[in-house]
């Protein structure tokens, strides 16, 4: 048995994030919210929350650090699928419609993929990826 996995160089993956985003973010399809407060799982707050963003399919939501109860008052709800942002994919990001970010998840985002070499020979720094909802 043989792998044939191959491992893609990290510039190329943070390019990839960098133009995910940008392409969410420039169809309107990224909406950054200043937190998730979640005392206790709540599907119908989670509910109430995507509905309020008027979010129709599918919807990743995006947090700074992993939240247990964000996670399980999401698990319920068709579509939505919840993610820590040190482990966002581009593969995640493609497969839904809308994205929901923390303010928290973007500036990690930010640490994590805003580097200043993923573009090339270009030392220009990464934009913020802040969107008006």
């Amino acid at each position: 048995p043989r792998s044939y996995a191959q491992a893609l160089p990290k510039r190329m993956r943070r390019l990839a994030i960098r133009s995910v985003l940008a392409s969410r973010a420039q169809d309107a399809r990224m909406y950054v919210i200043d937190g998730l407060a979640l005392e206790a799982p709540s599907t119908k707050a989670m509910v109430s929350l995507l509905a309020a963003l008027e979010i129709g399919r599918s919807v990743l939501i995006v947090t700074g650090a992993p939240d247990r109860a964000v996670f399980a008052s999401a698990r319920n709800v068709p579509g939505a699928h919840v993610l820590p942002a040190d482990t966002i994919n581009v593969a995640d990001l493609l497969a839904h419609q809308s994205l929901v970010l923390t303010v928290d998840a973007v500036r990690r985002i930010e640490a994590l993929w805003g580097g200043e070499r993923a573009g090339g020979r270009s030392r220009t720094p990464m934009a913020p990826l802040a969107v008006e909802a």
